[in-house]
């Protein structure tokens, strides 16, 4: 069952999990800490926020897209269009129509690509500044204080 709206929770929440945990490993905690506290629960909590954050940042970029003037450095519907027919411009209507496919929850194929193509567009555009960076920052305090 996919949880969220306008992201495919499974590709996700392994994709998130997958970036976590290699961030995991650049740090070199104390293996006292990581075997205590950075269990998989712990893990699959925070990467649950993560989706929720994704899920709504799609949301609201979907919206933007929507106006003819939008100056939004990332374009997730010029992104679509090149995804879909390998030209970067927009095409109001084939980008209408993702975005009612993924507001009614459409189940067919092309949404489901979509929900990929989503998915990796936030996380192309978004992973570093929106997960990574605080995850690290977050982590590496509460090691400090955990010491």
């Amino acid at each position: 069952m996919n949880e969220y709206k306008f992201i495919n929770t499974e590709s996700m929440r392994t994709a998130i999990t997958e970036l976590l945990k290699a961030e995991i490993k650049k740090i070199h905690f104390p293996p006292e800490f990581v075997e205590s506290e950075l269990t998989e629960g712990w893990l699959h909590r925070y990467v649950s926020d993560r989706l929720e954050d994704a899920n709504l940042e799609i949301d609201i970029d979907l919206d933007v897209a929507y106006e003819p003037t939008t100056t939004a450095f990332y374009r997730i519907d010029v992104d679509y269009n090149k995804h879909i027919t390998g030209v970067a411009e927009r095409d109001e209507k084939q980008f209408q129509d993702l975005v009612n496919r993924i507001r009614t929850e459409d189940h067919h194929a092309q949404t489901k690509s979509d929900l990929e193509f989503l998915g990796k567009w936030y996380l192309d555009n978004f992973a570093k500044h929106d997960i990574i960076d605080p995850f690290v920052s977050f982590v590496k305090e509460w090691a400090e204080e955990w010491a």
